[in-house]
């Protein structure tokens, strides 16, 4: 059995492990990020936080496959938020708004050297 069908989630895990489960960590900015890498309600969500995990992963790692597969995620969450954001109802939700906060954090990790 090949354990590619569980990257994603080891990624996810190890970067909240990381960034959410320190005992400094512990509070409410670390808590929406949790709440987010386990909602599956919007393709943004899933992909900001994939993008944001693989990239941490790939860079703790040196990983350079996984610092490219964050970049496609990265765009695709673009995408997704884009489409979020045009939809009158969605464009103001939370995961809207963690969507953008994730791709953020993305957008800092990434542009630190390695």
């Amino acid at each position: 059995m090949s354990l590619s069908a569980f990257e994603d989630n080891v990624y996810v895990s190890f970067l909240l492990s990381k960034l959410c489960l320190q005992p400094l960590a512990i509070n409410a900015n670390s808590r929406w990020l949790d709440a987010h890498a386990h909602s599956w309600r919007s393709p943004a969500a899933q992909y900001s936080i994939r993008a944001l995990a693989s990239v941490y992963f790939g860079r703790k790692h040196h990983r350079s496959d996984l610092l490219t597969r964050g970049a496609l995620d990265y765009g695709r969450a673009l995408y997704n938020l884009n489409e979020e954001l045009r939809d009158v109802e969605k464009c103001l939700s939370v995961s809207a708004w963690s969507s953008a906060s994730v791709l953020q954090v993305y957008e800092v990790r990434n542009s630190a050297p390695v």
